[in-house]
């Protein structure tokens, strides 16, 4: 951002995007930034903003970073109106262990019990003034007129602050680091009365750090963050991923000859797409794969014209835990499948024109769009046309519907059955033997593009567990609520300790 004599006064930046640099969302820093609170956060009589401190720009998100000042807690909004000549005042800011004076190792300070009420009030005693206990005062030394009377209030802030900050687990905490600041206070020891604290130990240092190691790793395996368009994803620390992703999925399109490209027709609609990206775990939370997914904005489809029936059934869940409870009760294998570009598998009725993805125009044919032959991901009427074509192919199999949910299908077999339930592109496969379950595998996998999952671990949210001992099976979804904390922490509050805990 520095203009340079060698650059004509030019900054880099302005010599590479060939523009100077906007200061638009540049504002003073610590400044009073009042951020919206949306309805769904608020009754009709609250307030509809809160008051938060200006902490920058982030790198990875859009809009501004800020820390609300009653939580502490940072929050990011683009929703914030500035006050650049105001500051939060001081008081607001309780007092936090990062900004304390550092102690030595191994002093005490002790807390004055309770005292009495009394009319006259105390006489404030200055902290530099000499005293008989070689122990020093806990009156910060930057203002020497405070009373030593508000030592046990701060001392109880600080306490409460710091047991805060350790219930709270959520990724908006940032850990700096400044090898030119003093080593802050480390967390205080009370005795079971309450009476003194010990402050720095050795102790406390090697469990600070162990701390602090546990943080990192829980931000190395922090979930990844999905970005909302092609642009941004090729702009992210996972570019190569997403752009590998892309291009298997443009690949597979290409080779199920999903359309063609033809000149660009007259007095007809020209749909857009865009790229959906996904990252998939396992069953444990670890990273899986990286997917991306091109789909129609058919938002934009106009009803007769482009579409006419849309509607596709999914299996109920309770039926999917029964098929499940059946399963472990008779011992019977259970494997999982999913189906590739399930969607692109079915020929259209309509007819149905597409500008090319972005990304992936054909140079010298950018005046061409796309018609499509198949079924695409966004189009309304897409689950429909895959359901059909999937029903016709099992029922070619011997399969057929089960009455009360048809997208339960059942075949029996010399007296023996097996089941495949269907929730879009996911199959569940149900059987006694292994070669059954192998037969029908391969029989999907010569007229559709499979992916073998084995044995269910995890399906639709659910992580399955099983005890094929004793004939049970576990659904939890841990990972899920898991995800969901992480999603919401920036509005969850900070937990408050109950009157037994204090």
């Amino acid at each position: 951002m520095t203009p340079s004599s060698k650059t004509d006064g030019r900054t880099p930046y302005e010599l590479w995007y060939r523009r100077i640099p906007s200061m638009t969302y540049m504002k003073v820093f610590g400044c009073s930034a009042y951020v919206h609170i949306t309805e769904q956060y608020r009754d009709k009589l609250d307030a509809r903003a809160r008051l938060c401190m200006y902490l920058g720009t982030p790198d990875h998100k859009k809009g501004y970073r800020l820390m609300d000042i009653n939580t502490h807690a940072i929050v990011y909004s683009r929703d914030v109106v500035f006050k650049e000549d105001e500051f939060p005042p001081l008081a607001d800011l309780k007092l936090n262990p990062e900004h304390s004076p550092a102690l030595q190792k191994d002093q005490r300070a002790t807390i004055p019990g309770p005292t009495p009420a009394t009319n006259t009030p105390a006489e404030p005693v200055p902290a530099t003034a000499p005293t008989a206990d070689p122990a020093p005062t806990m009156t910060p030394p930057a203002d020497p007129d405070t009373p030593t009377a508000a030592i046990p209030h701060t001392l109880q802030s600080r306490r409460e602050a710091l047991n805060r900050d350790e219930i709270h687990y959520s990724f908006r905490t940032e850990t700096k680091s400044d090898s030119s600041s003093p080593p802050a206070s480390k967390r205080p020891r009370l005795t079971n009365d309450g009476e003194e604290v010990t402050l720095n130990s050795k102790e406390d240092q090697h469990e600070q750090e162990q701390r602090r190691q546990l943080l990192y790793t829980l931000l190395a395996i922090r979930y990844v963050t999905e970005p909302p368009t092609y642009r941004v994803a090729m702009k992210t620390a996972q570019a190569k991923q997403w752009r590998k992703a892309a291009k298997s999925e443009y690949k597979s399109l290409m080779e199920n000859n999903t359309w063609v490209l033809v000149p660009r027709p007259t007095g007809r609609k020209i749909l857009t797409s865009r790229w959906v990206f996904v990252v998939k775990y396992t069953g444990t939370g670890e990273t899986d794969r990286f997917k991306a997914r091109l789909v129609i904005k058919g938002f934009l489809q106009e009803h007769g014209i482009d579409y006419n029936e849309i509607f596709a059934p999914v299996i109920r869940m309770e039926v999917l835990r029964l098929l499940l409870t059946i399963a472990a009760l008779l011992d019977l294998e259970i494997h999982q499948m999913d189906v590739k570009t399930a969607f692109l598998n079915g020929f259209l009725e309509e007819e149905i024109y597409m500008a090319q993805p972005e990304g992936f125009q054909i140079p010298g044919k950018e005046h061409l769009v796309c018609k499509l032959l198949k079924s695409l991901y966004g189009l309304k009427q897409a689950p429909r046309v895959w359901y059909k074509t999937l029903s016709a192919f099992l029922e070619s199999l011997g399969f057929h519907k089960l009455i009360k949910d048809s997208c339960v299908f059942k075949r029996t077999v010399n007296g023996v059955t097996c089941y495949i339930a269907v929730y879009v592109d996911d199959l569940l496969i149900i059987a006694p033997t292994p070669a059954l379950v192998d037969e029908l595998k391969s029989a999907l996998k010569k007229r559709f593009s499979m992916t073998d999952l084995g044995e269910v671990k995890y399906l639709l949210g659910w992580s399955i567990q099983r005890d094929r001992k004793n004939r049970t099976i576990f659904i939890h979804q841990h990972k899920y609520a898991t995800k969901v904390l992480d999603r919401f922490s920036d509005y969850i509050p900070y937990p408050i300790a109950t009157p037994t805990e204090r």
